[in-house]
């Protein structure tokens, strides 16, 4: 069951390094992925409302956050899906389709994310 959350700009959504517990969609407001707290003007990526974010932890076999997720935006609200509903949901596909989601998302991985987090 996914739940609600709110966010002021600047806060963190989640860290690099951190146990997964969550992936997010964007309802509304932004929301950036940066490198690590201490590199936060290093934006790798910038989700809006309707996109999917957090969800590398699900997929790769550590369970840990490989960057950090900020709120952009005042008032950005996300809905949080536990990771065991997201991994359920991918558990159900054919395997073949398991496999390729698995291989795109370890071929998107940014190169500066470090070797020890992923």
């Amino acid at each position: 069951m996914s739940r609600t959350k709110r966010f002021e700009e600047g806060k963190l959504v989640f860290g690099t390094g951190e146990a997964a517990k969550e992936a997010f969609f964007v309802v509304e407001g932004k929301v950036r992925i940066v490198p690590s707290i201490d590199r936060e003007n290093d934006v790798i990526a910038e989700f809006g409302p309707g996109e999917l974010f957090g969800e590398y932890a699900f997929i790769l076999d550590n369970g840990k956050r490989t960057a950090t997720a900020i709120a952009a935006q005042d008032g950005t609200v996300l809905e949080a899906v536990p990771g065991e509903d997201f991994r359920r949901r991918l558990d159900g596909l054919e395997p073949f389709l398991q496999r390729w989601i698995e291989e795109l998302i370890r071929r998107s991985i940014p190169e500066e994310i470090p070797a020890d987090v992923t």
